[in-house]
């Protein structure tokens, strides 16, 4: 990135807050009746589609570096793990409760931030 676009940014974290809850709302209402690795597939599956077209427009290579890909596949499994863990917590806690704790992520960040 060349330099800070603090708007864009907030733009963008703003569009996260709105859909967030909203996929996580969805996961709630089909978590009795469709299977985690559907939910999962298809989560995954229109991030991919969503993301694809945007990074070919901005210009940005789907290739990365040897030395980061165990990072990245590492990251990948993680993120899968943790939204599989917020689904299936979903199922156990009422909406509200959940993305409470969810939006106290950042601080949780912000913490392990210092030590790494």
């Amino acid at each position: 990135m060349n330099a800070d676009r603090p708007f864009l940014g907030i733009i963008m974290m703003l569009g996260f807050c709105l859909l967030a809850p909203v996929s996580d709302s969805l996961a709630k209402l089909l978590g009795g009746t469709v299977s985690l690795a559907l939910i999962l597939i298809v989560r995954f599956a229109v991030q991919g589609v969503c993301l694809y077209p945007i990074a070919r427009w901005n210009g940005l290579s789907l290739r990365s570096p040897p030395k980061v890909r165990g990072f990245i596949w590492l990251r990948t499994l993680l993120q899968i793990c943790g939204i599989a863990m917020m689904y299936l917590g979903l199922q156990y806690l009422p909406l509200a409760d959940a993305l409470a704790i969810a939006f106290v992520m950042p601080f949780i960040m912000l913490i392990l931030g210092h030590f790494i």
